[in-house]
């Protein structure tokens, strides 16, 4: 069933988080200070948010399991670049390709939403009218 696929994404980006949570710990204890972090973690919430609405309104098809582990990819490259010092530009441009991902996420959950909330309007019509 591809519908609980969606969760393996979510699995991965939950690990991803907690992680860079604990490499920031060890760098902050170790005195190395750090930048602000909260940029990290609103791409994936974005993610995470969106699973539970697709899995619910039972959307989460191949294209929305195969983008999730694209932007699963990207955001542990931003994370290898964001912790590696001095990669600022190659992190900025894949949070962009991220934010990319995300919003055509969202944007294929409204379509097939509206497509999906036109055949039920359909469909009980339809029945109404027997």
């Amino acid at each position: 069933m591809v519908l609980l696929h969606i969760l393996w994404p979510g699995f991965a980006l939950a690990t991803l988080m907690l992680g860079l949570w604990s490499a920031l710990l060890v760098r902050r204890t170790r005195g190395a200070g750090g930048t602000d972090a909260a940029g990290m973690f609103v791409p994936p919430m974005l993610v995470l948010g969106l699973i539970p609405l697709l899995m619910l309104a039972r959307q989460a098809g191949v294209a929305q399991v195969l983008l999730a582990w694209i932007f699963v990819v990207v955001r542990i490259g931003h994370a290898a670049a964001w912790l590696r010092e001095g990669e600022g530009r190659r992190a900025w441009r894949l949070d962009l390709a991220s934010l990319a991902i995300v919003s055509a996420m969202w944007i294929g959950f409204l379509v097939d939403f509206v497509r999906a909330a036109v055949v039920y309007q359909r469909a009980i019509a339809a029945l109404l009218t027997v």
